[in-house]
C-alpha cells in the first residue's frame, strides 16, 4: 500500500501497517500496487501531471526494494480533452442531464 507522500507501507494481518524502509515512490493522489506472478514483479501505477493532466505511470521491482523511475504507460490525448470539456458544458448548460 502506498501512503500520501508515495512511501509503501506493508502489514502482517491487513490491520497494523508500517512504512516500509525503501525510497518514496513518486505520485499524486491516486495509486495502484500489485504483485504479478508470471514476471516475479512488483508493480506500482501512479498518477502523475504530463501536458494532458494526469497520466498513469508504472514503477516496477523485484525484491521490493529497489523501484524503478516512474514510465508513462497511459494519457490521454486532444480528443479526450474536448470530449471533457464538452460534457462540463453540457453539465453547465443543463445539470439534469449529468
Amino acid at each position: 500500500m502506498f501512503n500520501a507522500n508515495g512511501r509503501l507501507a506493508v502489514s502482517p494481518d491487513g490491520f497494523d501497517w508500517r512504512l516500509h524502509d525503501s525510497p518514496p515512490i513518486p505520485c499524486q493522489d491516486e495509486s495502484q500496487f500489485t504483485h504479478d506472478i508470471e514476471s516475479s514483479q512488483f508493480l506500482a501505477m501512479v498518477k502523475l501531471s504530463t501536458e494532458w493532466g494526469r497520466s498513469v505511470w508504472l514503477s516496477t521491482s523485484s525484491d521490493f526494494n529497489a523501484f524503478t523511475e516512474p514510465q508513462l504507460i497511459f494519457h490521454t490525448d486532444e480528443i479526450d480533452r474536448e470530449n471533457g470539456s464538452r460534457r462540463v458544458r453540457k453539465i453547465f448548460e443543463d445539470p439534469a442531464s449529468g
